[in-house]
């Protein structure tokens, strides 16, 4: 069975990035842009290094599918779009954004 691998790139404006390519040759992942190659290649070794052990966060509110059920734990839960100052497009697009009051 092929493997996942890491691909390094330069691009047109001259920086690297890289993509994490899965068995069946399709990006499962991209990088931000980095100045020079070294970076880029620090960067594979840190999601190597911090992606086994990470927790999957839905930040959507629903199931993370494979996620270990955790219970005793309270469960956290999302903000309504109008307590934290997130306005639809249609009104953010036409200069209609209300900044919420920073109370404390």
């Amino acid at each position: 069975m092929a493997k996942a691998k890491f691909v390094v790139r330069k691009g047109r404006t001259g920086k690297f990035r890289f993509n994490l390519v899965g068995p069946n040759d399709k990006i499962i992942a991209t990088s931000q842009t980095y100045e020079s190659r070294a970076p880029a290649l620090r960067g594979i070794e840190s999601v190597r290094k911090y992606a086994a052990p990470a927790e999957p966060v839905d930040r959507a509110g629903t199931r993370v599918v494979g996620g270990a059920a955790r219970t005793g734990v309270p469960r956290r839960r999302a903000l309504p779009a109008s307590d934290v100052g997130v306005v639809p497009s249609d009104e953010a697009v036409r200069g209609q954004v209300v900044r919420p009051d920073v109370v404390g």
